[in-house]
């Protein structure tokens, strides 16, 4: 009997412990020695941009047009830019192409594509690109009417990747003649695209980027894989016939085949002969924001990209961020004093786990990644009241010596909390703000950590205690 008590206390002891630990580790860091300085291994925090700050980028849709040689079939169709520059017959280029040769006025949105319907959903596709390239705050704004469009991105990103990839981007994939700019392919055949890491060995990676055509772009696939070939001509010159692979018209991949081709799937290699981490991590990115473009969609309308970014300052600085930092640590300090002088050693134990509560509850909106805006603050300040109130309601029962004290606690006071519980998950599961998302994340991770906490840990050292 003496031997349970004394590994209770030692328990007991314990959890007080790591209870600690984990205040110093939220509230300071770990610092570890790093090229002979001292680096906080725990993440900082992802603050939204009205507390970080935010660039904004003005779009036009482009209204340009230019005068352009073009392959005209015989519908009328377009079917691609003359470009004699990578043709081998040099100044006697022949168009042997079967198509004709115009020069005609091309826009580069045509009048019929101005339209309020495909204003809405290139907003929509941007938005959809940001979200799976990992933008963890963002607005966008648009004018039906015009098309004109504000983007605002956070100044915790990675701004020139999303901007130059989700953003600027049209998405407009096609496989071309290389020698001639004959378009063999374009992106209407196009099913959708992946990205694998591949190695033989395990050391050497390369990484490709999967293009999956439908039934009829795979047969013409299979057409030209007879056509562009390496060969010999009638000159007894050897010779051979690329294809390209073009993303907005600049090549991703130029190749040529050297037997029938069968697949209905193009693997473009993005990086080859890659050994470390960090590079493979880097092209993995690269070929998954082609991936995402390509799977998303062409933008039905294309905007001017004049790349100049407006810095929108937040009011909330540095400064502000640690007085409030402070502010917190003091207000869990007086809580711990109140609970002390009401429940005196009981107390002091119910002030260290309220504080480490709200440092795990820290660590892990640190580690998730989740954007914590005002509005997160003042979900914070919620949980700290609501768990302050559950532990004063704990600690009364136990006072008063009421049978079950934690079970009678729990069921009276998440029954009156339930709807906060409810209103959580739905801003967390349904929102696509992320302003509002951080706020039901917060809620939604808090009340979650609170209620195993204090089930885990307050419940068996304070309940212990109890106990004579």
């Amino acid at each position: 009997m003496e031997e349970k008590k004394l590994s209770k206390k030692l328990m007991a002891i314990l959890l007080i412990l790591i209870s600690i630990a984990v205040i110093v580790i939220a509230f300071v860091g770990i610092y570890v020695q790093k090229l002979n300085k001292l680096k906080n291994i725990v993440p900082d925090a992802t603050y939204s941009s009205e507390i970080d700050g935010a660039i904004e980028y003005r779009l036009s849709v482009d209204n340009t047009e230019e005068e352009k040689e073009v392959y005209v079939d015989q519908d009328g169709n377009i079917r691609g830019e003359v470009d004699k520059g990578n043709s081998t017959s040099g100044e006697d280029w022949v168009n042997d192409t079967g198509y004709t040769i115009e020069t005609k006025t091309v826009k580069t949105n045509s009048d019929d594509v101005l339209n309020k319907d495909n204003y809405l959903k290139t907003k929509e596709i941007i938005e959809k690109r940001l979200d799976s390239m990992g933008a963890t705050d963002y607005s966008i704004r648009l004018n039906e009417d015009t098309g004109y469009m504000v983007v605002e991105l956070s100044e915790n990103d990675d701004i020139d990747y999303l901007y130059g990839t989700a953003v600027c981007t049209v998405g407009k994939v096609e496989v071309i003649d290389y020698q001639t700019g004959v378009v063999l392919i374009d992106d209407s055949h196009i099913v959708s695209a992946s990205v694998y890491p591949y190695s033989q060995d395990g050391v050497n990676y390369t990484v490709y980027l999967n293009i999956e055509f439908d039934d009829e772009g795979a047969q013409i696939l299979n057409n030209i894989s007879k056509e562009y070939i390496a060969y010999t001509n009638d000159d007894g010159e050897s010779v051979t016939d690329y294809i390209s692979i073009t993303l907005d018209g600049s090549s991703i991949y130029t190749t040529y085949f050297g037997e029938e081709y069968t697949e209905n799937t193009i693997s473009v290699p993005i990086g080859s002969s890659i050994t470390d981490q960090d590079t493979l991590n880097t092209y993995v990115k690269s070929a998954s924001a082609i991936a995402t473009i390509i799977n998303l969609g062409e933008l039905p309308v294309t905007y001017t990209q004049d790349n100049t970014g407006y810095l929108i300052k937040s009011n909330i600085d540095s400064t502000v961020l640690l007085a409030l930092k402070i502010i917190l640590i003091i207000c869990l300090a007086l809580i711990t004093i109140v609970f002390i002088i009401r429940y005196k050693f009981k107390g002091f134990l119910a002030g260290i786990f309220n504080a480490a509560f709200i440092g795990i509850l820290i660590l892990v909106l640190k580690l998730l990644s989740i954007v914590i805006s005002i509005s997160s603050m003042i979900s914070i300040a919620l949980l700290i009241f609501i768990n302050v109130l559950f532990m004063e309601i704990y600690l009364r029962n136990l006072k008063d010596g009421i049978e079950k004290s934690y079970v009678k606690t729990l069921k009276s006071f998440y029954s009156v909390t339930f709807p906060i519980i409810v209103v959580a998950f739905i801003y967390t599961m349904f929102s696509v703000n992320s302003s509002i998302t951080g706020i039901g994340m917060t809620l939604f991770w808090g009340l979650l950590i609170e209620i195993l906490f204090n089930t885990i840990i307050s419940r068996y050292v304070l309940g212990n205690i109890n106990k004579k």
